[in-house]
């Protein structure tokens, strides 16, 4: 299990701190009491699935709950497969489910293990098996094997997500674009700035983070602190003020945004205009609006390429693994890591899961919601700038060609 060491480091927020990122983010994550928990639709055999799933990719019950006898053709896909650390019993279990869950994509309506053995036009077929492959040696149940199957490869699970001229670090056309909600006045969103940075320097080109506008009713400042960002944006320097704002998570005062205005080098007559303005207000609340469509519960929300992201009990492997894959099913070959990431990678501690040294470890995949990882608003102050205005939604990868 990864840990992030609390410290700072120059041009960021305050860094990811915590003994047990998984956990600390559930516990860190800021809920809103306007919303109200809504039961999500149930799978038979699933304990869970995610409101997004849908039977085209399902795990029948028997498969969720114990393993069926193995077919010719789940024997040939495990052969194609990076099985080499399972045991027999993992092998098997392994074998059942390749069996039962249906592959990914929408114009191969067939049992995953065929796809496999078949070679079908779906890209997604063997790094699914892969993937599960990577959570039987985990140790994660076969329910939660396939709950997290569901919401990482049903096609009707991408949500299109319109990016405007939202803030942004990377390029437009990356592979992977990540895009989150936060809270200004939100200790887990204040946490996974620092992270974020670290995804865009881990493969750079090909990573871009958007940030989005949310606040809390628990939060009674941060609504106008998310005015003052965007008021910010709007003279080019919405990450400094970013940064202004997570640094100071208590000091969020009209009196106190005037004064990190300052500090950052702001026409001070334009922003007291555009903070106020009907315009910034509207910008906002449709930010807010966009959320509450896509079933936020609690900050930071985090979408990946139009999926909601879920790790699957290891934040760090799972994240990274996530947009590794993304980009090897646009059809590119992952970027080496920067210095830059390398040393964020030391700092934050992520080669303790296998992640800090460049190296992505083996697909991973997300089986419970981590809102409160920290999403963070995003990069630091100077390390960025906003990205263009556009249309662009974040969609589902292309194949491989």
């Amino acid at each position: 299990m990864s840990t992030f060491k609390r410290t700072a480091f120059r041009g960021t927020r305050p860094s990811l701190v915590s003994p047990a990122l998984s956990l600390l983010l559930l516990a860190a994550a800021c809920g809103d009491p306007r919303n109200e928990p809504k039961p999500e639709p149930r799978t038979p055999g699933l304990k869970s699935a995610t409101a997004t799933a849908t039977a085209t990719v399902k795990a029948s019950a028997s498969a969720s709950t114990s393993a069926a006898p193995a077919t010719k053709v789940g024997e040939q896909a495990l052969a194609k497969l990076d099985v080499a650390k399972l045991n027999d019993r993992e092998r098997a279990d392994l074998v059942a489910q390749l069996d039962a869950l249906t592959a990914p994509c929408k114009e191969t309506p067939v049992p995953l293990s065929q796809c496999i053995v078949e070679k079908r036009d779906c890209a997604a077929c063997r790094p699914a098996g892969d993937l599960l492959a990577s959570l039987v040696r985990r140790g994660e149940t076969i329910t939660n094997r396939a709950e997290f199957y569901k919401m990482r490869f049903d096609p009707e699970a991408v949500k299109s997500i319109e990016i405007g001229e939202s803030p942004s670090k990377g390029p437009a056309d990356a592979a992977v674009t990540i895009v989150e909600w936060a809270d200004f006045q939100c200790p887990g969103c204040q946490q996974m700035g620092p992270f974020l940075e670290a995804m865009v320097e881990r493969f750079p080109g090909q990573v871009r983070v958007v940030y989005k506008f949310y606040h809390l009713s628990t939060h009674p400042q941060s609504l106008d602190s998310a005015h003052a960002a965007q008021a910010a944006h709007k003279q080019g320097k919405f990450w400094e003020m970013n940064q202004k704002l997570f640094e100071n998570l208590e000091n969020q005062s009209k009196s106190d945004l005037r004064k990190y205005a300052r500090e950052i080098g702001l026409d001070l007559d334009k922003f007291k205009a555009d903070l106020e303005s009907e315009e910034t207000k509207k910008i906002v609340a449709a930010d807010m609006k966009a959320a509450d469509e896509l079933g936020l519960d609690s900050t930071p929300l985090i979408f990946i390429n139009g999926r909601k992201f879920k790790d699957a009990g290891k934040f760090v492997q799972d994240f990274e693994a996530w947009l590794k894959l993304d980009i090897v099913m646009s059809g590119q070959k992952p970027a080496e890591a920067t210095e830059k990431y390398k040393a964020l990678a030391k700092l934050l501690q992520l080669e303790e899961e296998g992640g800090g040294d460049g190296k992505t470890p083996p697909p991973g995949g997300s089986g419970d919601p981590a809102p409160s990882s920290s999403a963070s608003a995003g990069p630091p102050a100077g390390s960025a700038s906003a990205g263009p205005a556009t249309s662009a939604s974040a969609g589902a990868p292309k194949k491989t060609p």
